[in-house]
């Protein structure tokens, strides 16, 4: 594999690194295609979109995009094979959620804002909920593509 500034940022498996660099260009192609529409809107049209708007979901639609296709193209779990091993995997997961969870919900106290009221403190509790749920599901989601690609690979 050819070193490039963007190494430190890929995973030593060199079949997952030829996946992500695939991500990376659809992302890439993905982006320009929303850059073009975006342009187009702004002179053809005369809608004015806010360049800082257009900049943030550049970089959004890039990460979203790169992360998604990583989640469901299941090469993230690559020594998952078994029923027992899927379910010891889950465990983890959820056990990861939870601390990732806690550790989120700490900090936000520390670095945001301690909730004042009962409506913030609502809010606050709905917010870990929600990022709990998200990060419980997108491992779930690439765990169970990992475990049925490698199933697959068995069969």
């Amino acid at each position: 594999m050819i070193k490039s500034w963007l190494t430190f940022l890929l995973p030593d498996d060199e079949y997952k690194k030829q996946n992500i660099l695939h991500f990376f260009s659809e992302s890439l192609f993905v982006l320009l295609i929303f850059l073009f529409f975006s342009l187009l809107f702004n002179n053809l049209l005369n809608i004015n979109l806010d360049f800082e708007m257009v900049v943030i979901l550049s970089f959004a639609i890039c990460g979203i995009y790169v992360f998604s296709r990583y989640v469901l193209s299941g090469i993230e779990f690559t020594n998952i094979y078994t029923k027992k091993e899927f379910k010891t995997e889950k465990r983890k997961i959820i056990f990861q959620t939870i601390r990732f969870t806690i550790i989120f919900g700490l900090l936000y106290l520390i670095f945001v804002e301690i909730p004042k009221s009962q409506s913030s403190w609502f809010a606050y509790i709905l917010l870990l909920c929600l990022i709990a749920i998200f990060s419980f599901f997108m491992s779930y989601i690439s765990l169970k593509k990992s475990y049925q690609k490698n199933k697959n690979l068995l069969d």
